[in-house]
């Protein structure tokens, strides 16, 4: 990139070269613009990039519209073709992020938190300060269209965030007054945030104004029970008990709130959880960013181990999350998805909030839930996702809170959303995971059977945990004699041993979630006996054009029953390859 372009979304789309402003042309151009600087240097895949223009009404001839963008940017920005690239049927734009003011500004929010990780607190406020006078009005102004409208929310929730963080920083640096000049109109225009009146409560308490700290906790307690039914989160109540501890009695009487449970409701950890190293230092790398709230999806096939993961780290991060820590199953073996409406009910019952008290239909419960939680800092985690349509109405909003979504596909429509794929095991980890439920001990007699069981398995959790229970079930039986009965039972059409129905099962589960045309490719692509798979070899298989059969592959892939491997080859997993083959045959003579 061009080192004399600098750009801005912090207000108005603009762009310069140089000290020379460009102009960026029409609104829908430089709302073009913006989701390729906010992409950050990944590609934005052409469906996506309408859907961002024109969300669900997309035209006819969109994408050839999006060509002519971009070859319009290529040329007001003079970077010529290599400063928007084509990518994987989409388009990247390589930008310096510290050349984009958003790119400054969490720049400026990171090195102030490392500040204040490190004690430097006048360093801290220094970088917020720095950060939030990059601002220039509301984000993403000239630009239109859904996408724009999404961002500049997100946008605004990490603005929103930031502020707080100055005022709460401003309060450390002794700046009381003026802290509580600022917070008392901030708590007038958001009435319902508690962090706002948490940190006015503070700030008064520390000029020496107690009984109109007091008084404040009151106001705020009132508030929440009169338009919620709620009483005050723990930040509250526990500054307010701070202050009735300080300088004797408060000055009125206040009565000692009702005390509601935090929820906490994630599942134990697994006790032989293993590996999954660079998976569980990027997703808790992403809960606790400081960036506005964040959302990570985890997925991968089936019995790969993504509840496991997302257990596991919820469990490891909930401390930073004081507030509380929610988990839902979206979706059962056999049964409908979950209706968003019954979960919400759920999440609002665990705050207090009774079935009486309501709202009908699913939006207003959404608009409730994230009312509930505008300033509260909760963890939840959503299991076994359907659809961004079964999501959407459960997300709190809250730029303190934070939310992990395991699904069996990519959610791809979902804004914010940054995801993981979770595939097998390493060998090693597997090999862990089997001794220490099968016995270290007897692995290490006959290491090559354990290998080649770990092999059949493809190192998949799920199957290494069954593989594992069967050398229990058998004791006498050795390992190399348990392999040959495994690899056996792959390729047999039938399930006979009952330690295998459960894997069947949710295979099948798997499998019956696909459209019915594109497990039907799938039955009919695992008849094929080449371990690399390639469009050329595919699309006879098919019956169907080069296009189409890349087009099926790359389906595949995003429902992780196929590997990418590059050049244009796939692969399927051994265990994947013979599961599909097991239920290939009422479709292998189509």
């Amino acid at each position: 990139m061009d080192p004399a372009l600098r750009f801005a979304l912090l207000g108005q789309v603009r762009a310069w070269r140089g000290d020379l402003e460009v102009d960026l042309g029409s609104r829908q151009q430089r709302a073009m613009l913006a989701v390729l600087l906010l992409r950050e240097g990944r590609p934005l895949p052409v469906d996506e990039a309408a859907r961002e223009l024109w969300g669900d009404d997309v035209p006819r001839g969109a994408a050839s519209t999006i060509r002519t963008y971009v070859y319009r940017l290529r040329r007001i920005l003079g970077g010529g073709p290599g400063l928007i690239t084509s990518s994987g049927g989409g388009y990247v734009l390589a930008v310096d992020p510290l050349a984009v003011d958003v790119g400054l500004f969490r720049h400026h929010l990171h090195k102030a938190r490392e500040a204040l990780r490190s004690g430097d607190t006048s360093s801290a406020a220094a970088g917020l300060r720095a950060g939030l006078a990059l601002w220039q009005g509301t984000p993403l102004s000239g630009a239109v269209g859904p996408g724009s409208t999404a961002h500049r929310v997100q946008l605004e929730q990490m603005r929103a965030a930031a502020v707080v963080d100055e005022l709460a920083v401003s309060i450390e640096l002794g700046c009381h007054v003026e802290a509580v000049s600022e917070l008392t109109a901030l708590v007038s225009r958001h009435p319902l945030r508690e962090r706002l009146w948490e940190l006015l409560i503070l700030a008064l308490h520390r000029s020496g104004q107690r009984a109109e700290a007091l008084a404040a906790y009151r106001d705020i307690r009132r508030l929440l029970r009169d338009e919620l039914g709620l009483e005050p989160g723990a930040g509250l109540r526990e500054l307010h008990a701070r202050i009735l501890a300080c300088d004797g009695p408060p000055t009125a009487p206040i009565t000692e709130p009702v005390v509601t449970p935090t929820p906490a409701q994630l599942p134990a950890d697994t006790a032989d959880f293993v590996g999954r190293s660079p998976e569980i230092a990027w997703i808790t790398d992403r809960l606790l960013c400081p960036d506005g709230p964040a959302l990570v999806g985890i997925t991968g096939f089936t019995g790969m181990g993504k509840t496991a993961l997302a257990t596991h780290v919820a469990r490891s991060v909930r401390h930073h999350f004081r507030d509380g820590q929610l988990f839902a199953t979206l979706s059962t073996p056999g049964g409908p998805p979950a209706d968003p409406g019954e979960i919400l009910a759920g999440f609002l019952a665990a705050f207090g909030i009774g079935r009486d008290r309501l709202p009908a239909a699913v939006g207003e419960r959404s608009a409730l839930w994230r009312t509930l939680l505008t300033e509260r800092r909760i963890l939840v985690v959503l299991d076994d996702a359907d659809s961004s349509e079964q999501v959407l109405p459960l997300l709190p909003g809250a730029p303190s809170s934070a939310v992990i979504v395991t699904s069996w596909r990519r959610l791809m429509d979902l804004p914010g959303l940054r995801s993981v794929a979770v595939g097998p095991l390493a060998d090693e980890d597997a090999l862990t995971l089997m001794g220490r439920l099968a016995g270290h001990e007897r692995l290490r007699a006959e290491p090559g059977a354990a290998e080649g069981i770990v092999a059949e398995c493809s190192a998949q959790p799920l199957a290494v945990r069954i593989s594992a229970a069967r050398l229990l079930a058998r004791p006498r039986v050795t390992v190399h004699e348990v392999h040959r009965q495994i690899r056996e039972d792959f390729a047999s059409p039938v399930v006979f041993d009952e330690d295998r129905r459960a894997a069947n099962t949710r295979f099948e589960w798997a499998m019956s979630r696909l459209a019915p045309e594109l497990a039907g490719a799938c039955r009919r692509i695992a008849l094929c006996d080449h371990d690399l798979l390639d469009v050329p070899a595919v699309a006879p298989l098919l019956g169907v054009e080069g296009t189409e059969a890349r087009r099926i592959l790359e389906a595949l892939v995003g429902v992780h029953l196929l590997e990418a491997v590059g050049g244009g080859r796939y692969r399927f997993l051994t265990l994947v390859r013979a599961e599909v083959r097991r239920h290939a045959a009422p479709v292998a003579t189509v």
